[in-house]
């Protein structure tokens, strides 16, 4: 709460908008993200498994993880952009 109150100072505001990035939907990252909308595994920089394959269904395209299948991806958006929003930038909460 500290780090989003008026008072906080751009410093604070701007470390917890870098820090804590908002989470993408699994049919997100497969169609915005991934070169091949999944269709082949995708691995990070590190080589971490991201997503194996494409979701299946509609339940799964709004997941945010699933064991062995999506692990997760977590982007900034417009709302962690600090320099747009000096004022009210902040990190997902």
């Amino acid at each position: 709460y500290i780090g989003m109150t008026e008072n906080a100072g751009s410093e604070n505001r701007r470390l917890m908008a870098s820090t804590f990035l908002r989470p993408q939907t699994w049919k997100y990252f497969c169609e915005k993200v991934s070169l091949d909308n999944c269709t082949t595994p995708y691995y990070d920089d590190e080589g971490l498994l991201i997503a194996a394959r494409p979701p299946s269904d509609q339940l799964e395209e709004a997941k945010y993880f699933l064991t062995d299948s999506y692990h997760g991806h977590f982007a900034a958006t417009k709302d962690n952009d600090c320099d747009a929003n000096p004022f009210n930038c902040t990190g997902h909460i």
